[in-house]
């Protein structure tokens, strides 16, 4: 966690997060589609960074909370929405302590701050969200689709002489950075994908096997969102959807 944790803290990336405001397509279907159950709630906005999503769901909320693991993006969070008297906290996904039991009507955790959390740690954040989530709450996350990675991997093409050396020397340093990852046939895979320049491993799933892991542990109301377009997913696409990630939303018991 600390490799990460360190990126985010650094200037320049705090700075590149700062200049952020806008939804992604899948987060504005899900905000149409629940905006009863979001309008007035009590909300907590998991790795918020610089406060991105900050400027939609705190408009909405009765009661907004932005945490993240990153001193450095809550300190950016801070100077982007001086004097609004919003509460932002530093906070890790896989421990809510800081939060009581039964407090939170919403939880968002956008943008694939999941997939930072080794994968047999990923079950401390839903026990966490079970714990201080009121009953029938509305959880969402999203992740990265393990059937996007073939796609990621292949060799892109362009007759710019330009373009076509970023896309090859990347494509390189994929297969570097990968060269004893195997994810055919697996259902949960750690890659490099380049992010942040190589900067760490993140977290891949294959989309059924989340939902199937979902319901294992009693959440209800399973819906898949793709990206970039923001279109729910009906259960049969989803085994075949190469998107590069999908937004879940999904009710608590």
């Amino acid at each position: 966690m600390k490799d990460f944790v360190k990126v985010y803290d650094d200037e320049i990336q705090v700075n590149s997060y700062l200049k952020a405001k806008d939804l992604q397509m899948p987060e504005q279907s899900i905000l149409n589609k629940y905006s009863d159950k979001i309008k007035g709630s009590v909300l907590l906005d998991v790795g918020i960074g610089t406060g991105r999503t900050t400027y939609h769901l705190s408009k909405i909320a009765n009661k907004y909370t932005g945490i993240d693991i990153s001193q450095g993006m809550i300190n950016g969070a801070n100077a982007n929405f001086k004097n609004q008297n919003i509460d932002f906290q530093v906070g890790d996904a896989r421990n809510m302590s800081i939060f009581k039991d039964n407090t939170f009507d919403v939880i968002f955790f956008s943008f694939n701050g999941l997939d930072h959390v080794k994968t047999d740690e990923r079950i401390l954040f839903f026990n966490e969200v079970k714990r201080i989530c009121k009953n029938d709450a509305l959880l969402v996350f999203s992740t990265h689709n393990i059937l996007n990675i073939p796609l990621l991997m292949r060799l892109k093409i362009s007759f710019h002489p330009l373009i076509f050396y970023d896309y090859f020397f990347k494509y390189l340093k994929l297969k570097f950075y990968n060269l004893r990852v195997n994810w055919s046939n697996k259902k949960v895979v750690k890659i490099n994908d380049g992010v942040h320049n190589f900067g760490f491993n993140l977290t891949y799933i294959d989309p059924t096997y989340q939902k199937e892991l979902l319901e294992s542990y009693s959440f209800r109301e399973v819906c898949c969102f793709g990206y970039p377009n923001g279109n729910e997913i009906n259960t049969s696409d989803l085994l075949k959807t190469t998107d590069p990630w999908i937004y879940f939303s999904c009710k608590v018991n």
